[in-house]
């Protein structure tokens, strides 16, 4: 595993990335349509940037003040509040995500498997590997909810793996920095210490091979990091298909 895509991977599982799809139109949902899809174009305007460095700070602004504009009484301030905490984020796309940030991330998430039609996925993840993730998924949004039942800490790195790549997930992570991620597109990153528990979302919007995967090391427990090697080199991984 090279260790600087470890680091910056790990580093990427802390921010507040959120990443939705369409909502659907049935009767119990009908009425949250347009606060669901005004949503929706924010997190994809807030995933692109702080993952693949596309858009500005103006235009994350605008879609999320569109999305608090259209938002039900019971989520508005949580996602004004959302805006509020992510600013530094947004003019730092590399510093870390603030606990708040992440609280009021998650709480909107849950809001949108409560209130939208979307699909839910439940995810555990033990000592080292996950249950739940089925082997075959439908595009469109996905919220995930992980928990931890393991020892150690655990994330789920999501990204899509480019057409064209044929080489293993092995053989990917052990490539220079500079060529990884020609060869894989991130899509969300989840994070939970052992008892704990995460709410994620998947925005799997092109039909392909993916793959989860974790990169905290062997040994990290509680607030420690630890020396070994990633969970990933354990085994913890999990390749999928979405059609």
């Amino acid at each position: 595993m090279n260790r600087s895509i470890n680091a910056l991977l790990i580093a990427g599982a802390a921010v507040p990335l959120l990443t939705f799809a369409g909502c659907g139109s049935d009767d119990s949902n009908a009425g949250n349509t347009a606060a669901c899809n005004t949503w929706i174009a924010a997190d994809g305007a807030v995933t692109s940037y702080l993952f693949t460095g596309e858009g500005d700070t103006d235009s994350l602004n605008a879609a999320l003040d569109a999305a608090i504009a259209a938002a039900d009484p019971d989520i508005k301030q949580t996602m004004t509040d959302l805006k509020t905490e992510a600013q530094p984020q947004f003019n730092d796309p590399e510093s870390e995500a603030s606990d708040k940030t992440l609280q009021l991330y998650g709480a909107a998430i849950a809001w949108a498997g409560k209130s939208c039609d979307v699909d839910k996925i439940d995810v555990t993840a033990k000592d080292y590997k996950y249950e739940g993730i089925p082997d075959k998924m439908s595009t469109g949004y996905h919220v995930v909810n992980f928990s931890n039942e393991g020892q150690e800490q655990h994330e789920m790195f999501a990204f899509r793996i480019n057409d064209g790549v044929t080489e293993s997930l092995d053989e990917i992570f052990n490539l220079p920095e500079e060529e990884v991620f020609g060869k894989l597109t991130p899509v969300n990153a989840s994070f939970a210490f052992p008892g704990k528990s995460d709410t994620g979302s998947w925005n799997l919007t092109t039909p392909g091979k993916y793959a989860v995967v974790c990169f905290i090391p062997v040994g990290s427990i509680g607030e420690t990091e630890g020396d070994g090697p990633p969970h990933l080199a354990q085994g913890m991984r999990h390749e999928f298909t979405v059609s």
